[in-house]
């Protein structure tokens, strides 16, 4: 019997996508003692897509640290060069996978199937958050890996340990010491530990089911949803298109407001695909930036920090706007 732990760091969830950034595993014997480890920086896609990191995430943690400089994910392969490991890692006989908070990497790892048209991997992970909250003498609220890491180790374990946050390597060996230390302090085994906590598992395939069933319920019931949904899938299908020299000029982003009216979005839409323009969820990386009306137009150049080099420009303008199809 071996046991796999891994995590997943993404560079983005823009469009309801996470771009995954880093994989991190650790294979261990049934003694803990490990086999094979990993940390394994990827690109989360051309810089000129919307694959670009996330940079809000520096207004709720300001002292947020990548584990590499954001320049060097890019000089490293994307995704589909390690799926073959992958594969192999999650398809090896008698492993049992473990992840903390597990159904998040699980939507990962679904994600970055689909966007490069890869052969879905199935497998079953079991939670080890979800075991921390029933080891907890309080039965607590869900705690962060780190805080599980802290409640579990004496303070000299943790500096011995050396672990940065954020690598996924070392998060994926944080999950492996909290589960070991578990299991020592009730003295069972991980397979015990897992019969001790029966909802802690998650067969991929089902959840992924249930998981889309779900949010797309809540879609076709909510029309700004719908709206959000059509938008994200309309930059998803441009993201490939981005990367050559046909989107040059005619690469375009729509306003917030834009995105909370079903009818606006679909006729708005149909008439960029009409036009051979290309969308893009970033105003940066962008020609121009569609906004509801004059009004909005102000709003968002009193909002923006930096210097827009494209054109804002207003729905009915837009419409009057005279291009060529297939112009470049």
């Amino acid at each position: 019997m071996k046991y796999l732990f891994f995590d997943i760091e993404c560079s983005n969830s823009f469009n309801k996508s996470p771009k995954m950034c880093e994989f991190g595993y650790v294979l261990v014997d049934e003694n803990f003692k490990i086999i094979e480890k990993d940390g394994i920086p990827m690109s989360p896609g051309s810089k000129r897509s919307e694959n670009r990191f996330d940079e809000s995430i520096y207004k709720r943690e300001p002292e947020f640290q990548w584990a590499y400089d954001t320049d060097y994910y890019f000089e490293c392969p994307e995704f589909s060069e390690y799926y073959p490991l992958i594969k192999r890692l999650f398809g090896m006989k008698d492993v049992v996978i473990f992840g903390y908070s597990v159904d998040n990497d699980i939507r990962y790892l679904d994600n970055a199937f689909q966007r490069y048209e890869l052969e879905p991997v199935e497998y079953k992970a079991y939670d080890i958050q979800k075991m921390m909250k029933y080891y907890s003498e309080k039965k607590e609220k869900f705690m962060s890996l780190g805080d599980a890491f802290e409640k579990l180790c004496s303070k000299l374990e943790r500096t011995q340990y050396n672990l940065d946050k954020h690598f996924s390597r070392d998060d994926a060996f944080m999950t492996m010491i909290v589960l070991k230390k578990m299991c020592e302090n009730l003295e069972v085994t991980p397979l015990e530990m897992i019969e001790l906590c029966d909802n802690c598992g998650f067969d991929s395939k089902t959840y992924l089911l249930d998981y889309h069933t779900r949010q797309n319920e809540k879609t076709e019931h909510n029309p700004k949803l719908k709206a959000q949904a059509l938008c994200n899938d309309f930059y998803k299908e441009c993201a490939k298109m981005l990367e050559n020299n046909e989107a040059t000029g005619k690469i375009v982003t729509l306003s917030a407001k834009i995105k909370k009216d079903l009818n606006k979005v679909e006729a708005l839409l149909n008439l960029i695909k009409e036009r051979g323009f290309v969308g893009i969820n970033s105003i940066s990386g962008s020609n121009y930036l569609i906004t509801l009306d004059e009004e909005d137009s102000k709003r968002i150049r009193a909002e923006l920090k930096q210097p827009y080099s494209g054109t804002i420009i207003t729905i009915e303008d837009f419409e009057n706007l005279k291009v060529k199809v297939g112009q470049n």
